[in-house]
């Protein structure tokens, strides 16, 4: 199952699910080297750790294509890309705060 995951930098990632007994393996996606984080029950406290755990994950955000760029909206959520350096792209979440029409 492929969904995004919100890692330490606060950016969303694509990553695989995999189960196995009780560890629960987050595989990242495109990334070299291959980075993965694996999490077991004993590492949450309780239901609150559980559900911050939780809001980490979401289903994969859909691209914007060329044709619908009509439909972005001030105020609207949008997922975009940053690039600090060649061969680094990151996924944030943003609010569009305007929108110009050329």
């Amino acid at each position: 199952m492929t969904v995004d995951y919100r890692a330490w930098d606060d950016a969303w990632y694509d990553v695989e699910l995999h189960m196995q007994g009780e560890v629960l393996t987050v595989e990242f996606c495109n990334l070299e080297p291959p980075v993965r984080e694996r999490f077991t029950s004993s590492m949450f406290r309780d239901d609150a750790d559980v559900e911050l755990f939780r809001k980490k994950f979401r289903r994969n955000s859909s691209q914007l294509q060329d044709g619908e760029c009509h439909r972005v909206r001030e105020g609207m959520m949008v997922c975009g890309s940053l690039s600090s350096t060649e061969g680094d792209l990151r996924f944030y979440d943003a609010k569009v705060l305007e929108v110009k029409s050329l």
